[in-house]
This record gives C-alpha cells, sequence and structure tokens, in this order.
C-alpha cells in the first residue's frame, strides 16, 4: 500500500487514497508481484479489509488459504466487492479528519513542502 506524496499544493480530499495492490509474494523458487487494483480512502480500508475477509470467510474452499482464495477469484471479483469503498460517502464529517486527529476538522491549507525545508 502507498501513501500519497506530500505536495505543496491543495490536495482534493478524493486523492488522499491507499493504493491497493493485489497481490504479490514470495516462496521457495517463487516471486509474483502485486498488480494495483483499486484506491480507497485510508478511512474506508478497515471496512474494505473487513468487507473481503468475510467473503473469504464464507465462500473459500475447504483447506483453501488466503493467498489461493485471493488468486482464485481474481482481480475482477475484488474490484467488485471492494468497489463502494473507493469514494467518501457525502455528509459524513468524519471522513475529513485526519487519521490520529479524530475530533479535529480537516482544514485544507497549504503546509511547507519537502522541497522548501
Amino acid at each position: 500500500m502507498v501513501a500519497p506524496a506530500s505536495s505543496t499544493s491543495p490536495v482534493d480530499i478524493q486523492d488522499i487514497k491507499i493504493k491497493i495492490s493485489w497481490y504479490g509474494y514470495t516462496k521457495e523458487g517463487v516471486a509474483k508481484f502485486g498488480k494495483p487494483t483499486l484506491q480507497i480512502p485510508a478511512k474506508r480500508v478497515p471496512d474494505a479489509a473487513n468487507k473481503l475477509l468475510m467473503h473469504y470467510r464464507e465462500n473459500h474452499l475447504p483447506k483453501e488459504i488466503f493467498r489461493e482464495f485471493i488468486e482464485r477469484i481474481g482481480t475482477p471479483k475484488i474490484k467488485e466487492l471492494l468497489q463502494e469503498f473507493t469514494t467518501i460517502p457525502a455528509g459524513d464529517p468524519k471522513m475529513y479528519e485526519d487519521l490520529g486527529a479524530e475530533g479535529v476538522a480537516f482544514k485544507m491549507e497549504m503546509g511547507q513542502g519537502e522541497c522548501a525545508a
């Protein structure tokens, strides 16, 4: 998962998203790289992860581990399952609070960028 790079320009709240890559791993003699799949706002990632895990719990084959399940259902199904989490619901002010600063309203302001430090 990759967070957006810092910038000195104003950022639209819709741009503050986590890039979800499904899905890479290594094992003896195998290296598989993840594919960018969706961008999900950081505050919605826990709900998205919960939905995906519940889908696994309800639909995996006997003795099928999560990695195998993800490979079997494929990227299109993952996108379908998690699409609802790619936007920020209108009218929910808590979605505009910074993580770790709950109760402090989000303010659109320009801060000192890395290049100016």
